[in-house]
């Protein structure tokens, strides 16, 4: 295996992009893959029982659309981000409430789906074998850490807002999904420890 990844080798660059959005969107994406293995394990192993091979097919198509948005939400972030360093750089004060809104909607939408993710992650944690739970317990606080550090990267962009109506009403809507996220994440870790533990005795 390499030991070289092309995009942490973007990430360590002494340069603003990709930055701390693009690394969650990364972080969030290793929690898929690794939900994914185990999707794909268990899918293997139930061949021959018809229901649980859709309960898992059905698992692993939800996974592959949460993969592909956020890889583009990856890319996305770089964009965004440049255009409001632009925005700055230039003193194009008429453009930076939106550039910033845009900057700050897009580790939103890392956070959206890193709700999503959690809830797959449990899903399988909950049905999965028991050598794979620690597997699903590693993915479950990968997505969380992925989904606070969308949540620092957004909240920051959203102090550059000027309008102080708009500024609010997005905090709060961003302060709300980080709320429900940070919840479904604990109830996810706890009812797949449960059956950690549970298969343990």
């Amino acid at each position: 295996m390499s030991t070289r990844d092309s995009f942490l080798d973007q990430l360590r660059r002494p340069r603003p992009d990709p930055g701390g959005g693009s690394a969650s969107a990364h972080g969030a994406l290793m929690a898929a893959a690794l939900a994914e293995k185990i999707v794909l394990v268990e899918k293997k192993r139930a061949r021959s029982n018809d229901a649980k091979e859709i309960y898992w097919e059905d698992l692993h198509r939800k996974l592959e659309i949460l993969i592909k948005g956020l890889t583009a939400l990856r890319n996305e972030d770089v964009e965004v981000y440049l255009n409001l360093s632009k925005i700055i750089s230039t003193g194009n004060s008429a453009m930076l409430d939106k550039a910033a809104a845009d900057a700050s909607l897009c580790p939103f939408r890392i956070m959206q789906r890193a709700v999503i993710g959690l809830g797959l992650i449990k899903d399988a944690g909950m049905r999965c074998r028991t050598v794979m739970i620690s597997d699903a317990l590693v993915a479950c606080e990968f997505m969380g850490a992925a989904l606070a550090a969308a949540g620092h990267i957004g909240i920051a962009n959203l102090r550059l807002i000027r309008n102080p109506e708009e500024k609010e009403s997005m905090l709060e809507t961003f302060i709300a999904e980080l709320k429900h996220g940070m919840e479904l994440l604990e109830t996810a870790r706890r009812e797949i420890r449960m059956r950690h533990e549970d298969c343990g005795r």
